[in-house]
């Protein structure tokens, strides 16, 4: 297969990965620098995430102190072929908090309820749920063994790993 059709059928099967789950899991620092993980239902389009979450909870809370943090989508275990290789796309990004009743707030929120339903709706009328938008940097692809591939954005340019696995000697 030639690299660019490679490249093109990567793209293809990321975007239909991400379409096939509707929530992600964040990894993000307090003001203290210590982990904390959780997840979040999402949308995304242009090439963002978008996630309403609540101020009162830790990870709203941290995306005000350090917005730089860790995405992964994950295929369901128990779909997977493999426990080990279950395929997954990581990210690092940028978490934006849109600015209420923005133009880019309004698009979020309207992708948001498209895609996960009225509950978006409800949320938003709450004083303390924010909309984020989640600008992917770099990540990683995962098909599974031996199928990793370095991602720019959210599909923009894909190269294959090629230091694979090595027994030990």
């Amino acid at each position: 297969m030639h690299a660019n059709a490679l490249v093109t059928n990567l793209e293809v099967e990321i975007i239909d990965f991400v379409n096939s789950q509707k929530s992600l899991h964040l990894a993000s620092k307090d003001a203290h620098g210590l982990p904390y993980s959780t997840y979040a239902p999402f949308s995304w389009e242009n090439n963002r995430f978008n996630i309403i979450i609540s101020d009162l909870v830790k990870h709203g809370i941290n995306l005000r102190y350090n917005p730089e943090i860790s995405i992964l989508i994950i295929e369901d275990e128990k779909t997977a072929k493999h426990l080990f290789a279950r395929k997954r796309i990581q990210y690092q990004v940028v978490a934006e908090c849109l600015r209420k009743d923005s133009p880019k707030q309004q698009l979020a929120l309207n992708n948001l309820k498209k895609r996960l339903g009225d509950q978006v709706g409800m949320l938003n009328k709450l004083e303390d749920f924010n909309v984020f938008q989640l600008t992917p940097i770099a990540g990683r692809f995962i098909k599974g063994f031996g199928e990793a591939y370095e991602v720019i954005g959210l599909n923009r340019s894909v190269t294959q790993l090629r230091d694979g696995h090595k027994f030990k000697k």
